[in-house]
């Protein structure tokens, strides 16, 4: 837990060149007041990341490349999204943040990856993941409460 707060606090810093993960960017991914909102978020988006990964047999550094990369990498990043979005029950907005990405193109991947659920296995590959997903978020939940009352 220690570790996600260390790179929660480079990811909401309040300057943009202080900010690890926005080094290139115009401006902050997160500003100061989200941040709270935020860490919540930075831990669903590395579980995601993580889970969808090795479903799908793609490495992290592929998924969190600027670049779309191949096929396969860029359809894994879209589930990724779909699932921060629908799942995670994350804005459209807030998704783009993570994935530095802009929500239009977050919309088009929850487009693509909702057509592709006419598909059975691919289906009951996303419903076994969104189970995955909430188990993974009532621990989320728990475990701050935990920490907030101590």
């Amino acid at each position: 837990m220690k570790q996600e707060v260390l790179v929660a606090s480079s990811y909401c810093a309040k300057t943009p060149e202080n900010n690890v993960l926005n080094r290139g960017a115009r401006k902050p991914l997160c500003g100061v007041a989200e941040c709270e909102q935020d860490l919540a978020g930075l831990a669903l988006h590395r579980f995601l990341l993580e889970l969808v990964g090795l479903v799908y047999h793609i490495e992290l550094s592929e998924l969190l490349s600027q670049t779309r990369g191949r096929k396969k990498t860029a359809f894994a990043r879209q589930i990724a999204m779909y699932l921060a979005h629908t799942t995670g029950g994350l804005s459209l907005s807030s998704v783009g943040r993570l994935f530095r990405r802009d929500r239009t193109t977050v919309s088009h991947a929850c487009a693509l990856v909702e057509d592709a659920r006419d598909e059975l296995n691919f289906d009951r590959t996303l419903s076994h993941l969104e189970s995955t997903i909430s188990c993974q978020m009532q621990l989320f939940r728990l475990f701050s409460s935990k920490e907030a009352s101590l």
